[in-house]
């Protein structure tokens, strides 16, 4: 989150402080998901228990290298959305097209 907000006890939260970019730690989380996925329980919704997710350990570069590779990586994810809108419009016209050919 980019705000103030709160979950419930099911929920490892990880908390920012001054020396830790927020974008940079959620890529880094995406970077990671399928590792904690993986670690997590087979109940019914997966969950990495706190005692477990309290013992992991990341490499984390300075911060202003923080802020280098999260403003990278979310120029990219623009970009990507950017396509995604073109192919789903790109998608719409196709089905313009066929509809008006076997009508």
């Amino acid at each position: 989150l980019k705000c103030e907000g709160s979950c419930n006890q099911q929920i490892n939260a990880i908390i920012p402080n001054e020396n830790y970019k927020v974008e940079f730690l959620y890529y880094l989380m995406e970077k990671y998901s399928k590792f904690l996925e993986q670690n997590a329980g087979q109940t019914a919704t997966k969950i990495l228990n706190k005692t477990d997710f309290s013992t992991l350990l990341f490499s984390v570069p300075s911060f202003p290298e923080q802020e280098k590779i999260a403003e990278f990586l979310s120029k990219q994810d623009e970009l990507i959305e950017k396509e995604e809108e073109k192919l789903s419009l790109l998608k719409e016209q196709k089905k313009g097209f066929l509809q008006q050919m076997f009508i």
